[in-house]
């Protein structure tokens, strides 16, 4: 009886790590289908920007109600949320024709699942080299002019670019 309790207890407090990190079914880092996943510990508030056709909706990690927006290929499309406390939040976006993405004050940036990103600007998010490279990692390599903007990350200089190159992407700093 008492190992069934203990077993009992550790599978609760498990549950409960994995849901509060962001493992579990309501959070954002759950949904494997998104085209493009961020993670971000800015405080209370966040926003990046959006462009394509068509509607993008998002997740934003915490259990609140999605978002679900009409974008525009030629301006951008301010996507904001306020959260209730300060933690690290991962933030899922679907949609099937998003081009651009501007987005600051994220930690990691998966865009592998989206093939029709043209332009990403990832300015200021203080990305390590490593983390950059993991970036360009996840970039397309479909045919067509695609720029990845990179400034004002403390390391631009030391990340590997070919790898962004290789796939057909401009990098600029």
């Amino acid at each position: 009886m008492r190992k069934i309790f203990i077993y009992s207890i550790t599978a609760i407090i498990t549950a409960f790590v994995f849901t509060a990190c962001g493992g579990g079914s309501g959070s954002g880092g759950s949904n494997s289908s998104a085209k493009i996943k961020m993670t971000t510990e800015q405080g209370d508030y966040f926003r990046f920007y959006l462009a394509g056709s068509g509607t993008a909706t998002v997740d934003w990690g915490d259990g609140s109600e999605k978002v679900t927006l009409t974008l525009n290929e030629s301006e951008y499309v301010n996507f904001s949320h306020t959260y209730p406390n300060a933690t690290i939040r991962t933030i899922s976006i679907n949609g099937d024709n998003i081009t651009k993405l501007d987005c600051r004050y994220i930690t990691s940036l998966d865009v592998s699942k989206n093939t029709v990103l043209t332009s990403l600007y990832v300015f200021g998010n203080g990305f390590t080299a490593a983390a950059l490279n993991a970036l360009f990692g996840t970039l397309h390599s479909n045919p067509g002019e695609k720029h990845i903007y990179i400034g004002n990350n403390p390391v631009t200089e030391d990340c590997d670019r070919s790898i962004a190159e290789r796939k057909g992407w401009t990098v600029n700093y």
